[in-house]
């Protein structure tokens, strides 16, 4: 029999037909070759599965129709597919599937083909369910859990006799212990196109995600950027001072290397010594191939191109900072569990995985796995008071683990399921949630539109792109909100008589807010840092007052329109008052204020006017000791500081409040 070819790309297959006949089914191995566009695909680091299901056949699948195949050649994608009994236990007609795991255990890669058996071993691979290593530990699991369950256990062997797959035995061995989880072998194992998805296919009981998951990653560190282009011999040439030159990015050969921005570039190739093999001229439109020995390139074009360019391996729509990860909104869905419990198909890898928890905090909880949780745990749901399963699913961001998604089940009332997102660098801000009866969570904000008045702070001031990498633009990608930024550079709340054109009140009075559902105004620091401008009284009906500038920005906002939701926030800790001196704003003063005086009064005139006000200035987290690592200049964020403290911050608080 011919090799199976697979090109993932062209989504083609090349003898995807297999047929084993009697006699020939016990050490035959087929050699399946994976491609990428006509190209081997690379499966280091990788794993392949398999999966099969008959074709007209509702029955669930088996641990047997699931198969890790075994990696021959990785570099040449090459995989073995062996036919054995275990495979060729039923005559048929089959669908199969096969999937490529990357290292996180996300499926990279999948596509469907064929296979017919015409030899029925059937009867010499009848199982043994009643002795499986999985019932039995599932046993262990009910007599730790609880000592409820130890009486129990010699009536589920007996119910396990008669368990039948109508709605009748589903209500009988309800009343039979934890009602754990629906823990059929593979719940939901067919998509509607009846295509077996290897997050269907795993662990029974794990979080089920929607489509908000995707992959990020950018080759181009703008940190390692040269001024320069490159010569034909592959050295940085610095008389090009219009464009920028990238550091040595690590690439595969013979691999198509796809841009964002497909303007005129240059590229050169190195081999693993680093040493030049060849410059290529990238046309506009054009993607980039690398040489079969290349392991290393370097890319140059014009700077304004340059720091808004993505360069990954796989296609690419929109900008994404440098690095590589999975990225998580605020929309996802948690499986709602059905309280039947299928014991003639229970998962073996859902109970040997099991681990007990007790007196532990629950906000440390990170490593992707399935817990049983008993009464001392810290951080639990508060409607949960006993035994509860809890289901960990990590994600990761900037090479680290950012936030994990974790479900808690109620071990003996499956109807209590709860879960939250859990920011492991903010941990106290995790709130719990109740599955509801579709099990999905939405953002309450997605698809509103929030507009964002303010200083250079909002506008995205320390960025290369603000555009794309201010806080709003990066609340804007990250949560599918519709955000419009009318912050202006140097402005402040109130009217001085030279900055009136941009002050807080202008940017309201020319902002149109017809499509807008809400606001948040982030100002304040010029008020202090322009030779403290007045602060005034609470009550202030004048604009050349801060507290007077407030009112009348809340009152013309509502007069706009009367729906709009508010927020303020406070202006934040400043590491230097003027470039380059280092004098902190908690010791030091202009023109005898403080910059906390106009932070507090800020907060009392949110209170007076009933309006939600953010602390950003106690709040933000940045300080003396992390301050270069998330301001550009000691006042503005860089690109990190608006991405992980403001984007995160400021949403969490519109969050709350809108």
């Amino acid at each position: 029999m011919d090799n199976i070819i697979i090109d993932f790309g062209t989504r083609q297959i090349v003898n995807g037909k297999i047929k084993a006949v009697q006699g020939d089914n016990t050490s035959k191995k087929i050699v399946i070759l994976l491609k990428e566009n006509s190209k081997p695909y690379n499966l280091t680091g990788k794993s392949v599965v398999l999966a099969m299901k008959k074709i007209g056949s509702d029955k669930p699948l088996s641990d047997d129709d699931i198969l890790t195949l075994n990696v021959v050649d990785a570099e040449n994608g090459e995989v073995e597919l062996p036919i054995n009994k275990a495979f060729t236990k039923n005559n048929g007609n089959y669908q199969l599937q096969i999937s490529v795991l990357n290292s996180l255990d996300f499926e990279e890669s999948s596509l469907l083909f064929e296979a017919s058996f015409d030899v029925n071993l059937k009867e010499e691979f009848s199982l043994n369910l009643i002795e499986s290593s999985a019932f039995k530990e599932l046993k262990e699991v009910l007599q730790q859990a609880s000592t409820a369950a130890e009486n129990e256990n010699e009536r589920i062997a007996n119910e396990k006799e008669r368990v039948s797959k109508d709605a009748e035995r589903d209500k009988k061995i309800d009343d039979v212990n934890l009602k754990v989880s629906e823990i059929e072998s593979e719940i939901e194992s067919l998509n509607s196109d009846g295509s077996v998805t290897r997050r269907k296919l795993a662990n029974n009981i794990k979080p089920d995600f929607l489509s908000d998951i995707k992959y990020e990653k950018n080759m181009l560190d703008k940190t390692q950027f040269e001024v320069g282009g490159l010569s034909e011999n592959g050295e940085l040439n610095t008389s090009v001072i219009n464009n920028y030159c990238s550091d040595f990015m690590p690439i595969e050969g013979n691999t198509t290397y796809y841009r964002l921005i497909k303007k005129i570039a240059l590229a050169a190739f190195y081999d693993s010594d680093k040493t030049f093999i060849s410059r290529l001229t990238i046309n506009a439109d054009s993607d980039i191939t690398s040489p079969e020995n290349a392991k290393y390139m370097r890319y140059t074009e014009l700077k304004e191109d340059m720091v808004n360019n993505v360069i990954s391996d796989r296609p690419v729509n929109e900008y994404t900072p440098y690095g590589e990860r999975y990225v998580l909104g605020d929309d996802y869905k948690v499986k709602k569990l059905s309280e039947k419990i299928a014991f003639d198909d229970l998962s073996q890898e859902v109970f040997s995985n099991l681990t007990f928890l007790d007196n532990v905090d629950l906000n440390t909880i990170k490593n992707r796995k399935n817990y049983v949780c008993l009464n001392n745990v810290a951080n639990k749901p508060p409607q949960l008071t006993g035994t509860f399963f809890l289901i960990v699913e990590p994600f990761i961001s900037n090479n680290k683990i950012r936030w994990v998604i974790q479900t808690a089940i109620d071990f003996f009332n499956i109807e209590k399921q709860y879960f939250r997102k859990l920011d492991l660098d903010n941990p106290g801000d995790s709130v719990w949630k109740k599955v509801n009866n579709e099990g999905t969570y939405t953002s309450r904000l997605k698809g509103k539109t929030w507009v964002f008045f303010g200083d250079s702070i909002t506008e995205g001031v320390g960025t290369t792109n603000p555009s794309l990498e201010s806080y709003p633009a990066r609340i804007k990608a990250k949560y599918g909100i519709n955000t419009i930024n009318k912050a202006i550079a140097g402005a402040s709340w109130q009217k001085d008589g030279q900055y009136d054109n941009i002050c807080v009140l202008t940017q309201i009075e020319n902002a149109d807010l017809s499509n807008v559902d809400f606001c948040t105004i982030f100002a304040g620091t010029n008020d202090f840092g322009r030779g403290a401008l007045p602060i005034g009284n609470v009550d202030d009906e004048v604009e050349n007052t801060l507290q007077g500038a407030i009112n009348n920005a809340i009152k013309m906002l509502i007069e706009k329109k009367s729906d709009i939701k508010i927020g303020l926030i406070t202006p934040m800790w400043r590491e230097r008052l003027s470039a380059g001196d280092n004098k902190d704003s908690d010791f030091n003063t202009i023109s005898g204020k403080y910059l906390k005086d106009y932070v507090n009064a800020i907060i009392k005139s949110a209170e007076y006017n009933h309006i939600p006000v953010f602390n950003l200035y106690d709040n933000c987290g940045i300080n003396k000791y992390n301050y270069n690592t998330f301001l550009a200049d000691g006042l503005h964020c860089n690109a990190k500081g608006y991405d992980e403290i403001l984007s995160e911050k400021i949403y969490d608080f519109g969050n709350s409040i809108f």
